[in-house]
């Protein structure tokens, strides 16, 4: 009914301290946010409690399809892979690297970023094998 639900921030968790960026919804509907502050992604429950974090250098995070976390700091070069136990599994990096944001993940299969000249490109993820 778009009725204020509920306020999640550094004055309910300490966690949510800084700025979050890019919140994402992951397979289990919890909320995935990166705080370019202190570069944890943090995993808040649907009722906006925090569940788990990691230090991830994370400013902008983006969820795939498994549950693997894709993030990047803010002004950095590097977008970084983690696993659904928040292993580090790749990683793009360098000055060449297309992409200013981790790629978003659409519902039918469809992977899209934003290059570093404000277009939208199309990619393709092969992670390695499990």
């Amino acid at each position: 009914d778009g009725g204020f639900v509920w306020t999640a921030d550094g004055s309910t968790d300490s966690e949510l301290k800084g700025h979050g960026h890019n919140a994402d919804i992951d397979s289990k509907g919890r909320i995935v946010v990166g705080n370019d502050d202190t570069g944890r992604v943090i995993y808040l429950n649907p009722e906006g409690k925090v569940v788990d974090a990691f230090s991830a250098d994370a400013c902008s995070v983006t969820i795939d399809p498994a549950d693997n976390l894709y993030s990047a700091g803010c002004g950095s070069d590097t977008i970084n892979v983690f696993d659904p136990a928040h292993k580090l599994i790749g990683s793009w990096s360098g000055p060449d690297m297309p992409m200013i944001v981790p790629p978003e993940f659409g519902p039918n299969g469809e992977i899209l970023a934003l290059d570093r000249d404000g277009g939208i490109v199309k990619v393709r993820v092969t992670l390695p094998p499990v």
